[in-house]
């Protein structure tokens, strides 16, 4: 009896110690390989490759069905051609997007300002604006200023409320303002070889910012919250060329491979280059379609191994000058600024345009229709175009024939919202319903 109660009272004391002190260290189930804290310097980098990823990815492809630039040939993406787009379709780069690139451009802005570095924080700012606007021009009304409240101080919630369109707008347009002013300022720290997209050049992160600017106004011109002089003033300081432009660029190894590349290698036949925009560059002659499209397959401009994935560039900034001016009723303007716009595709496509440019129409001839088809050409691949055919009706596209459909003017909302933010979820939106500029 004796034995039996001292080896009671020795198990209840290891007991009683396991409460306060663990009997088993906790430290051996930390894996000593994997980063508890990660640095801006590491963050930032990948936070620009995952953003280059998912816009050469599931946004870019997605898009350039809707506007025809490509077509769906079969599975998911002859569904998507014919509007038969479902909510599981998009909930891969919803994620991406929500707890991938924002959260991630969330945290370094927040270590940016406990480190008294505030370039690092006006790179997360014009990152995080362009992510964000472009999730809210795909879907309207988003969780914006409740969706990035993880931690318990910031008041925690897993079911963030959406907020409308225009205050997403608002919001985005004032942080791009404090980014510029933060990328002036005095910083303790600075990106330089870590940023993949620009090297670390305040400068030409002001442009892409200033650049983005005039973008969001020229939706919101509508509206009659921003002006066509706003446009032309944000452009006029905006990404002037190429060597400028706002974008990603990948390598040449099979593990950091262009998006497009990847997807047509991988993939063949589920998607090819569309009819309709293979017409446009076959009636106007135009050299780019040689880069453009292999064949019936996505050529090399988009898919070559170590392209670029286009986010803002000095092309669209042109053209977003020659609308407005030709709005305005500046024809020599807006001219010279649609020519401007050509020869910056025709550069980035790597094409001698000389003999092209001849063929352009004068000013007195310039039309809308005519600025708006060559933006059309020269944003293939760009998710910014399938705004612009929302906002214009330009270039005029024919329901996909097998659809019996309107062409959608926004995406569908994921199903982890429907499932896991149900009494936020934006239920009753269809997706032939404008979205709030356009």
């Amino acid at each position: 009896m004796k034995r039996l109660l001292i080896g009671f009272t020795t198990a209840a004391m290891l007991f009683t110690t396991a409460c306060d002190t663990p009997f088993i260290d906790p430290a051996l189930n930390t894996d000593p390989n994997s980063l508890a804290d990660a640095g801006m310097t590491v963050i930032l980098p990948v936070t620009q490759a995952s953003l280059g990823y998912v816009m050469g990815g599931d946004i870019g492809r997605y898009s350039s069905l809707l506007t025809q630039h490509n077509e769906g040939v079969d599975r998911q993406h002859l569904g998507i051609y014919n509007y038969t787009f479902t909510e599981s379709d998009v909930d891969n780069s919803w994620s991406t997007m929500y707890s991938g690139i924002m959260k991630d451009l969330k945290i370094i802005m927040d270590k940016a300002d406990a480190a008294e570095s505030p370039h690092y924080k006006g790179v997360a700012q014009i990152m995080f604006a362009y992510t964000m606007c472009t999730v809210t021009d795909l879907y309207g009304h988003v969780p914006y200023s409740d969706a990035f409240k993880g931690d318990a101080a910031e008041g925690r919630t897993t079911t963030p409320k959406y907020d409308k369109q225009a205050d997403i707008y608002a919001s985005l347009m004032a942080m791009l303002v404090e980014a510029q002013a933060n990328l002036t300022a005095a910083s303790k720290t600075s990106p330089s070889r870590d940023d993949l997209i620009y090297g670390g050049n305040r400068g030409s992160w002001a442009k892409a910012a200033k650049s983005l600017m005039a973008r969001m106004s020229m939706h919101m011109v509508k509206s009659g919250k921003a002006t066509l002089d706003d446009v032309i003033t944000h452009a006029s300081a905006g990404i002037a060329a190429n060597d400028e432009n706002f974008s990603f660029t990948f390598g040449t190894a099979q593990n950091n491979a262009n998006p497009w590349y990847q997807f047509t290698t991988q993939r063949d036949g589920d998607l090819a280059f569309n009819g309709f925009f293979a017409k446009i560059l076959s009636d106007r002659n135009d050299p780019r379609a040689a880069v453009y499209a292999d064949s019936i397959r996505v050529g090399s401009y988009l898919a070559a191994i170590d392209a670029p994935v286009t986010f803002v560039t000095a092309a669209e900034v042109n053209f977003l000058k020659a609308e407005a001016e030709f709005a305005k009723g500046n024809k020599p303007g807006a001219h010279a600024a649609y020519v401007e716009g050509v020869k910056a595709s025709m550069e980035a496509a790597g094409v001698d345009g000389t003999a092209y440019l001849a063929t352009l129409p004068a000013a007195d001839a310039l039309t809308l229709d005519e600025i708006m088809t060559q933006k059309y050409i020269a944003m293939y691949g760009n998710v910014e175009s399938y705004s612009d055919w929302r906002r214009t009706g330009l270039p005029t596209l024919t329901p996909a024939p097998a659809s019996g459909k309107q062409i959608p003017r926004r995406w569908p909302y994921p199903q982890d919202e429907r499932v896991y933010n149900t009494d936020n979820y934006q239920a009753g939106a269809a997706m032939t319903d404008p979205v709030w500029w356009d």
